[in-house]
């Protein structure tokens, strides 16, 4: 008897231990749920680095403190972020293997010259694109979306601002733009609008991305006699234009697009010849909402990064997407995910302007404002309020 009440005790143990292993198992199944893969092909070196990368650390740190809470619905995000140096071919190579991982939904490049050839690859895959600045070429793709201003809404708010300024004046305006198609289109948008204006327009220069010497600019722009020179100049090349302007004896201000106004650019410059459009805090604003930012930057070690408001960007891109992620899951596709964010309306909480896209409206953000250098403050500030572009 004891010997076989000793058996039945050991068989009743081993089921036991059985069920409990079996429970475990499913458990372990149950937390391991398969992530959602988001990925980006950017300029983490190179000459647009400065741009690219605080955008994908703003966006990465926004991911880890998500995943951090227990990702979405138990699934957790994986960020894969692929360095492209600003080469086409390599974003193309890039985005190949992002949709061979799988992402759900990719993250534009920070140059429009690496994001434009991709449409055909997207089209292909129906794959969700969404960027931290609107892109014009971009627009073809139905299942392309922006966060931050587009180049011709910058630098049509550009105009509005003059417009502000010089009154029933008639003023000479120049241009300075990078030779990209989104900073053509919108010079050339814009053009037509201040054309209608009845003011002049004068020297139309333009430099190559990977531009040594912006000289031969400088000097066609000294010899028009501008009154504003608009620009699309990123901040790595900003303190050779504006030093360059003065020694040229240029006297008119150079007012600036969305992707040329960090902080740094206006502290090395401290001159009132420059301004620039800002639709999104710039991490060294003292403001209750990016001190929150700062602290969970700090937390995950990239403060390093926030350098620019395009960490500001990446942050608010990922949180958009994250936002629509929740309404799309369970079992979230890329037709549920584009359901999701055509019916986004997201308070950035006080981060930039509201998001809100549509079938129409693919462009969340559609204002912002001009900052310039305070010396009193050390610091830029608002010139203005939000404004939108001139119609």
């Amino acid at each position: 008897m004891t010997s076989l009440s000793s058996r039945r005790a050991f068989v009743a143990a081993a089921m036991a231990g059985v069920a409990a292993l079996t429970m475990f198992t499913v458990a372990v199944v149950a937390q391991e749920k398969e992530p959602i893969v988001i990925g980006t092909s950017n300029q983490l070196s190179g000459h647009t680095a400065t741009v690219g990368r605080p955008f994908v650390a703003g966006a990465n740190t926004y991911i880890n403190w998500i995943n951090d809470q227990g990702g979405i619905n138990g699934r957790k995000i994986r960020f894969i972020a692929l360095d492209d140096q600003g080469n086409p071919d390599t974003g193309i190579a890039n985005l190949r293997q992002l949709l061979s991982e799988n992402a759900l939904v990719i993250f534009q490049p920070v140059s429009s010259a690496v994001a434009a050839p991709m449409l055909p690859i997207l089209a292909e895959n129906n794959a969700i694109m969404v960027s931290y600045t609107g892109v014009e070429a971009m627009y073809g793709n139905p299942n392309y979306f922006a966060i931050g201003l587009d180049t011709t809404t910058t630098l049509g708010i550009v105009a509005n601002y003059i417009t502000s300024v010089v009154g029933d004046k008639k003023p000479r305006v120049s241009f300075l733009n990078v030779e990209t198609p989104a900073s053509i289109g919108a010079r050339d948008a814009v053009i037509e609008k201040i054309k209608a204006l009845g003011w002049e327009v004068g020297e139309l220069q333009t430099y190559p991305p990977k531009v040594t010497d912006f000289s031969p600019q400088i000097a066609k722009l000294a010899a028009s006699n501008p009154d504003y020179i608009v620009g699309t100049v990123v901040d790595g090349f900003l303190p050779q234009v504006v030093m360059g302007m003065r020694r040229a004896g240029i006297k008119a201000p150079l007012v600036n697009f969305q992707a040329g106004n960090a902080e740094s650019s206006f502290k090395t410059l401290a001159t009132d010849q420059f301004l620039a459009v800002r639709d999104f805090l710039d991490p060294v604003e003292k403001d209750p909402a990016m001190d929150q930012v700062r602290e969970i930057a700090d937390k995950y070690g990239s403060t390093g990064e926030m350098t620019s408001n395009t960490f500001t960007k990446g942050w608010v891109t990922a949180a958009v997407t994250v936002a629509a992620l929740k309404k799309c899951e369970p079992d979230c596709d890329q037709a549920k995910l584009k359901a999701a964010l055509l019916t986004t309306d997201y308070d950035t909480g006080g981060l930039g302007p509201r998001i809100t896209f549509s079938e129409t409206q693919r462009v969340g953000a559609q204002s912002g404002r001009l900052y310039k250098w305070d010396a009193a403050k050390d610091a830029a500030v608002p010139a203005t309020d939000f404004i939108e572009a001139l119609k």
